[in-house]
């Protein structure tokens, strides 16, 4: 997905920052990725693509511990059924089964729907 096009210095750089930590991920370079994605965490916390892209590079890497605490905040700020569902596999890989469903549950119940959440929670139960 493409990160939210914004206007201003700051946010062009933010956005700019986020093509790369895409691009890195998507190149397999999964510590680039992660340095980019938490860099625009901590200019803007609730940024649900860099939520996407650290949770997804930390998984990667085996790393669902880390995960789990990179997207719970993000998750908790918004309404991203993405964001919920990375976190569900997340905390899934982490043992946490039930909630895990929990979080599948709430992301299901989006709109509009969000079809991965749907496909995450059928396989979970």
């Amino acid at each position: 997905s493409k990160p939210p096009r914004s206007s201003g210095p700051r946010s062009d750089t933010i956005n700019q920052t986020l093509e790369q930590a895409m691009a890195a991920l998507r190149g397999q370079q999964l510590q680039e990725a992660e340095r980019l994605s938490a860099s625009v965490l901590r200019r803007e916390r609730g940024h649900a693509a860099a939520a996407q892209v650290l949770g997804t590079a930390l998984l990667l890497q085996n790393r669902a511990t880390a995960a789990v605490e990179a997207l719970q905040d993000v998750a908790r700020r918004g309404a991203d059924p993405a964001v919920e569902t990375l976190l569900a596999r997340s905390l899934a890989a982490v043992g946490r089964r039930d909630e895990a469903l929990d979080q599948l549950r709430r992301a299901t119940q989006r709109r509009p729907a969000y079809p991965l959440a749907f496909l995450e929670l059928g396989e979970a139960l």
